[in-house]
């Protein structure tokens, strides 16, 4: 894994050739693409700079290109990217303060040179000493103008820049907590969650409830069916949850073809009928093979459930849950049990 080692200086000059870059070859500024262009500009990486040249030098470079780079070279250092962005954005943003301090003591001195050349409208009496400082006023006042039209620009071209470099920020960061295949919160995404929502339960006294989510017998539709029906299925799953869930419940991608549902303020009982609202739901639909309208057999799931009790930690709670699930598998799969 490459560390990411770049000053301010150097994060904010990548920053400005991968934006370049990218619409130089009309390449769509997607986290992904940023990440594998901010890896290869950096050139630490050879295998990553031979495959983006190979793909450059090819022409009409595509989302899988992207994908299947960032894949390679890229995914296991997301968080670095995002600590190398808002790296390069503080810089951006100091070389812009910087400016603005040069430009207000050029104003300063300017206003200085106009104190001073009234003092002395008021003293002089000689025509060509009048015309003289009149030469110097105008040759002041036109510096002036030019000091502030280039600080201008360089307000507009660095608040484009750096509104670029902030909508790529939130990108990267929504991607560095999203489950790509299922668009659901990932692991890291679950973990962080669950560990804030328990210590606000502590502090509240209010129940928070665990779901853990598994599809029954997952791996005969990968082996009858194909990988892609795999997958159909397991977005199915994702967006049936996505559908339950409300306000501040959370779903995720906890791993393989099990998911988890976080219900803050939630009791047994509340957590017990969403769980079975789900179940149910998934009980009644049908996934469709995605080259043809032929239906694959009933999907289902298993459920276990764990509600936090005073002084609970995130693996205690988690681990009660995994337990009521392996209790719904052992009584028979598409039902539910609780801790």
């Amino acid at each position: 894994m490459r560390e990411y080692t770049e000053d301010y200086d150097q994060a904010s000059a990548l920053l400005r050739q991968v934006l370049a870059l990218l619409g130089r070859h009309h390449i769509p500024p997607d986290p992904r693409a940023y990440a594998v262009f901010y890896d290869y500009l950096a050139g630490t990486d050879e295998g990553l700079r031979r495959a983006v040249d190979e793909r450059l030098a090819r022409g009409g470079w595509n989302a899988e290109d992207t994908r299947e780079l960032f894949e390679r070279f890229v995914h296991q250092h997301d968080s670095q990217v995002v600590t190398a962005v808002h790296s390069g954005l503080r810089k951006i943003l100091q070389d812009l303060l910087e400016r603005v301090l040069a430009s207000a003591s050029d104003f300063a001195d300017y206003a200085i040179n106009l104190d001073d050349f009234s003092r002395q409208l008021h003293e002089v009496g000689d025509r060509d000493l009048l015309a003289s400082l009149t030469g110097d006023m105008v040759a002041h006042t036109r510096g002036a103008q030019a000091s502030n039209s280039a600080l201008q620009e360089q307000v507009e071209d660095t608040s484009e820049e750096v509104a670029a470099l902030r909508a790529e920020l939130a990108r990267v960061r929504r991607q560095a907590r999203t489950d790509p295949l299922t668009g659901l919160a990932n692991r890291k995404a679950f973990d962080e969650s669950l560990a804030e929502w328990l210590a606000q339960s502590v502090e509240t006294g209010e129940p928070l409830s665990l779901l853990l989510v598994d599809i029954d017998d997952f791996k005969s539709f990968n082996d009858d069916f194909g990988h892609l029906v795999g997958d159909k299925v397991l977005k199915f799953i994702a967006a049936t949850l996505t559908e339950q869930v409300k306000g501040r419940d959370v779903a995720a991608r906890f791993g393989g073809e099990e998911f988890a549902v976080i219900l803050p303020e939630t009791g047994h009982e509340g957590a017990e009928k969403l769980a079975e609202q789900i179940r149910s739901v998934i009980e009644r639909s049908r996934v469709k093979r995605p080259e043809h309208e032929e239906l694959v057999r009933k999907v289902t799931v298993s459920v276990g459930l764990a509600t936090s009790v005073g002084g609970d930690a995130c693996e205690s709670l988690i681990e009660r849950a995994d337990a009521a699930l392996y209790r719904a598998k052992r009584d028979g799969r598409n039902r539910i049990r609780r801790d």
